[in-house]
């Protein structure tokens, strides 16, 4: 048995978060999607016997098994696994829910009023367990322009991962908070990084400024389809082609709702009686297109088909779509993720010298993790700063 990380997509079209960590069989619920369907997943997910286990585990495939829920901020597509608690009736509650500041949907108090949920406000860091910490937004709830300015990140050191989850942290939250987190990331070797606020380019750009090192190599996540500018051709307009231009070596995971819906992405249709473009109220707020990131060129738009395709043509094998994945450290092969059931991918080989302790240690003395080299079994191409198509 060993710690694993898995994403999942949601079911919703355009957003949601929904991620579990599994330590030895301890388990950690990183937000909750949005709807019904993600609760069920999510709730299948938890009663699952841990890979490798060689006995079965107390409360494991039973509707008691205990594991904690950290909520990075308070909007329906995260807090989702908690509204169906009720509305679904078979749902476990969690033993314990971690949350900051925000406004807690009224709908929900009962969940922080009884004693089988212990419910902590976090202040930057709460400790979930030795492994497993949660770092507060330094924004002031009465200045907040919204809740994603209070989102709340969640930091994972153990069995050689050093993974840090963003929420929807705002541009705003990046800039004035979080500085433990960034010296952590800028210390370890392999860092994986849940990119904030679904991949949108603003709120990852400030993030990307934090990074003091370009040339290490990043694994980044994107949760759901909804953000604003994640694709396009240009290096400078978009978060995709963004983190994959800094480093030959990076690696993205979209982790999104597959296959995609035809209205997403399908070029805009003419309505000829008004003699103008019609479109969706969902594809004029999320418009999955490949943007030129100049006036002078349209953009280029692409059916359901098409569209994943052309951005693997693009960034070839550094650029993997999924509707899961799921991050796990392997003595023999290092950090490796699998996705698409029976795909696998070796993330950062382990560390080949016995001399070196391999271990990042905070300022408490607490272990951050084995140090596995940055060598992989990706293509390291040069990559240009703009594909032409």
């Amino acid at each position: 048995m060993s710690v694993s990380i898995t994403h999942y997509a949601p079911s919703a079209d355009t957003k949601g978060d929904m991620c579990i960590v599994d330590f030895f069989g301890n388990k950690v619920m990183i937000d909750g999607g949005e709807t019904g369907v993600d609760a069920r997943l999510l709730n299948t997910e938890l009663r699952k016997q841990p890979p490798g286990a060689a006995v079965r585990l107390p409360g494991i495939g039973s509707r008691k098994q205990p594991f904690t829920f950290i909520l990075s901020h308070w909007h329906a597509d995260h807090y989702g696994y908690l509204e169906h608690i009720r509305t679904l009736g078979n749902i476990q509650k969690p033993n314990e829910i971690i949350y900051g500041v925000g406004d807690i949907p009224s709908h929900l108090f009962y969940l922080f009023c009884e004693e089988s949920s212990r419910c902590i406000a976090s202040k930057s860091p709460d400790c979930v367990q030795s492994s497993c910490r949660v770092f507060a937004s330094n924004v002031c709830k009465d200045v907040a322009k919204d809740e994603n300015d209070l989102s709340m990140v969640t930091v994972v050191y153990a069995d050689g991962f050093n993974f840090f989850s963003f929420g929807d942290a705002s541009s705003e939250a990046i800039r004035t908070s979080y500085d433990e987190v960034f010296q952590q990331i800028n210390a370890c070797p392999n860092p994986i990084i849940k990119l904030p606020h679904h991949g949108s380019y603003n709120d990852c750009n400030a993030l990307l400024d934090k990074l003091e090192k370009k040339d290490k190599k990043y694994i980044f996540v994107i949760s759901g389809l909804g953000a604003t500018d994640v694709v396009g051709i240009s290096t400078g307009d978009n978060t995709i082609a963004k983190v994959l231009a800094m480093n030959a070596q990076n690696i993205i995971f979209w982790v999104c709702k597959l296959p995609i819906s035809p209205e997403r992405c399908l070029p805009l249709k003419r309505d000829e009686e008004s003699k103008t473009d019609a479109v969706s109220e969902t594809q004029k707020r999320y418009p999955l297109r490949l943007s030129r990131g100049k006036k002078s060129e349209p953009d280029t738009c692409f059916n359901e088909k098409t569209f994943i395709p052309t951005l693997q043509g693009i960034y070839k094998n550094r650029f993997i779509c999924t509707n899961q994945v799921t991050f796990e450290e392997n003595s023999e092969k290092g950090i490796i993720a699998r996705y698409h059931g029976d795909q696998e991918v070796i993330l950062f080989h382990p560390q080949s010298s016995p001399e070196n302790p391999a271990a990042i240690i905070d300022e408490e003395g607490e272990d951050m993790g084995s140090k596995p080299s940055s060598s992989t079994n990706i293509d390291e191409e040069d990559y240009d700063n703009e594909v032409e198509m």
